[in-house]
């Protein structure tokens, strides 16, 4: 789950509207609504906040979602692998041999 889900999931659960979230924490609605479909990033600091007016700290809200943030060691070189031979089909310097 990311981190918008979370805390917007958290929120419903706890009958809080993003304006009640406003109200504590001085995060506009307009923001936290962008906040929690992923359409904007928040700071550190406004993490904490909306995890203080959630009533979670901001180490309870990463155990929750730091599953999708966690990229394993095999996925990394994976991704790295895909990404070059992608950029190798772009730029037409890929790896593939020629048979003539």
């Amino acid at each position: 789950m990311k981190i918008g889900d979370y805390i917007r999931q958290l929120r419903l659960s706890l009958k809080l509207r993003q304006e009640d979230i406003y109200k504590s924490t001085n995060i506009d609605q307009s923001k936290l609504s962008r906040i929690e479909k992923y359409d904007q990033a928040a700071s550190f600091d406004e993490i904490c906040r909306i995890c203080n007016a959630l009533t979670i700290t901001p180490n309870e809200l990463w155990e929750s979602v730091k599953n999708e943030y966690i990229v394993k060691e095999g996925d990394v070189s994976r991704q790295v692998s895909d990404s070059t031979r992608e950029e190798g089909r772009e730029t037409g310097t890929g790896t593939e041999k020629s048979h003539t």
